[in-house]
């Protein structure tokens, strides 16, 4: 992925993003939660099994990688589709996000400066929705489409979302921007023609993974601790060693270690997630969260996230595990088939949406994903389209018949 010759798209993206994930794999240990009892996290051996499943997984993306370059990838090139007045979208978007933040910060009061991440969120609503998922449509938006301005607002309102404690929007954002700038280079040895761009790819991880033990010490202005910390090698090690990835593979191991099943019913609830406002209407949804940490770990003291194919091993064994990773292929396939795409707008739209697939995959349930890309996808096509509807009644109509 480093050193071949080749295009930078989703099937680098996914790769790297499972290397991170499958960190565990590498120091031979996950860790358990913090829980009520004790702040102590514990090491535990990696089951055999999961060294498999983490194998397979990365074994399986690079050969998707492998046939995508010699089969697909030439044909891919050259994808011309535009449309007329997309243009504004960005615009649209910077709107919608400026509008969420202000709203978010009148109907949160003080709530967003507490170092207390728990409380934080027990009063965050429906307009921190709006600015994250807006400052994020939109940063990708400005960037391709050039809007130099309006891409400083947006990743202002991502560097507050980042105050707060919050990473899903700038890593989103990060990998969307690298990924265009990197695919926009062609097919190249990466490592070795754009070894800078690399360091400030490794950088901005590296900064995702140490702003966790930070934020609270920032929101409480202790520049000491800040200080501190960032002059202590061990801190840097603790950050990698200790970091979202060893509690996360720690579900998976668990889960298979101790046989835990789930029915596959609950994965039908996904489809109240194509109905908006569904839990407005009364639809009750259950991630995989709410079925393996109350059986596996009771005593944990905070939310443990996801792991998907964690979900998919406890819903339908091998068998569900292993199709759901040629679907994931297929996906990437056809997201980085049409990478290529001219229009920036589009090419914006594909890539954030990508962004969440091929990298968050490894940490969140199938509830969790569709719930977020909904959120993406919906914005995303109401900004498209009120662009789309201005520039055809306002612009359009204004420009003289020849």
């Amino acid at each position: 992925m480093l050193l071949a010759k080749r295009s930078f798209d989703f099937f680098s993206v996914a790769y790297i993003s499972a290397c991170i994930y499958f960190l565990p794999g590498f120091f031979d240990y996950t860790l358990t939660p913090r829980t009520y009892n004790t702040s102590l996290r514990y090491q535990v051996d990696i089951h055999n099994e999961v060294y498999l499943i983490m194998i397979i997984l990365l074994s399986t993306i690079w050969i998707g990688a492998f046939f995508f370059d010699r089969s697909l990838r030439n044909k891919a090139r050259n994808r011309i589709y535009k449309i007329e007045g997309s243009q504004y979208s960005a615009v649209i978007a910077t709107v919608i996000a400026v509008l969420g933040f202000f709203l978010t910060l009148s109907t949160t009061g003080g709530a967003l400066f507490s170092p207390d991440k728990h409380a934080m969120m027990e009063e965050i609503n429906r307009f921190y929705k709006v600015w994250y998922v807006g400052a994020s449509v939109g940063s990708v938006l400005s960037f391709t489409q050039k809007k130099w301005k309006l891409f400083v607002i947006c990743i202002f309102l991502i560097g507050f979302d980042v105050f707060i404690g919050q990473r899903e929007s700038l890593a989103t954002v990060m990998i969307s921007i690298i990924t265009i700038t990197l695919f926009s280079k062609g097919k190249v040895r990466l490592l070795l023609k754009h070894w800078k761009v690399s360091l400030i790819g490794l950088f901005c991880g590296t900064f995702v993974f140490v702003y966790k033990y930070l934020y609270k010490a920032i929101k409480r202005f202790d520049l000491e601790y800040v200080m501190d910390s960032l002059t202590s090698w061990d801190f840097y090690v603790r950050t990698i060693s200790e970091s979202e990835p060893f509690t996360t593979q720690h579900i998976l191991n668990e889960v298979v270690r101790q046989d835990f099943t789930v029915e596959m019913s609950h994965l039908a609830d996904v489809i109240y997630q194509f109905i908006i406002f569904s839990s407005q209407l009364g639809a009750e949804t259950t991630t995989f969260n709410d079925l393996f940490q109350p059986a596996l770990f009771p005593d944990a003291r905070a939310g443990m996230a996801h792991n998907f194919w964690a979900q998919m091993w406890s819903s339908g064994g091998w068998l569900l595990l292993i199709t759901s990773l040629l679907i994931f292929i297929l996906i990437i396939s056809i997201g980085s088939y049409f990478i290529y795409i001219a229009d920036p707008t589009l090419k914006a739209g594909l890539t954030l949406f990508m962004a969440y697939l091929s990298f968050y995959i490894h940490r969140t349930d199938l509830m969790w994903f569709t719930t977020v890309s909904k959120r993406v996808i919906l914005l995303f096509l109401f900004c498209l389209l009120v662009s789309i509807v201005f520039y055809e009644l306002v612009v359009k109509s204004k420009k003289p018949n020849i």
